[in-house]
């Protein structure tokens, strides 16, 4: 599973089930413990809801900066230091754009509490008929990503617009979702 394979194996992250297009892994530690419940969209392309009841989590490793995550929080807050003592946070409704060339340290949930979804593009590993979709619609993939090289994640507050793109993927019912996904997207 694209991403969160890479990015979560660890020891308190286990890998619960998986079949060929969604993989459910258990984070747990003596803080509590959470949900990653990852979806394989497209080659390349890959969707997680995450359901964490836990003070901290393994932080994240540093990645390829040829890697797009996209994180939306709908309810709790995370926070972490991304950077030389630079901290980054989100609360319900934010949103965070990231190109996961920085290893997030010291993540923690301070309410005990987050729900929310990730989104995880490889650029090196996304299929010429997904990258040619984007194209039509006028988004340079590579171009984002390189904007974020060097530079803080971009965050932005919640607003209006941001719940409404991401309202959708939250009521999606479980059994429907990799179909949903592939057709929606």
């Amino acid at each position: 599973m694209l991403g969160t394979e890479q990015l979560y194996e660890k020891q308190d992250v286990q890998l619960v089930c998986r079949d060929k297009d969604c993989s459910i892994y258990h984070v747990g530690n003596d803080t509590g413990d959470g949900t990653i419940t990852a979806y394989s969209v497209f080659e390349g392309v890959a969707l997680q809801y995450n359901d964490f009841h836990i003070k901290s989590t393994p932080a994240r490793e540093q990645s390829s900066s040829n890697v797009l995550e996209i994180q939306h929080c709908r309810e709790g807050r995370i926070e972490w230091e991304v950077e030389n003592g630079a901290y980054l946070y989100l609360a319900s409704g934010d949103l965070m754009i990231d190109n996961m060339e920085r290893k997030n340290q010291n993540c923690s949930l301070p309410l005990s509490h987050f729900h929310g979804i990730t989104i995880v593009i490889s650029l090196d590993d996304i299929s010429l008929e997904v990258r040619t979709l984007f194209e039509l619609f006028n988004i340079d993939l590579q171009m984002i990503s390189d904007s974020f090289k060097g530079e803080k994640p971009f965050v932005m507050r919640a607003e209006r617009s941001i719940e409404h793109i991401f309202s959708e993927l939250y009521q999606i019912p479980k059994e429907i979702r990799s179909e949903y996904f592939k057709e929606k997207y």
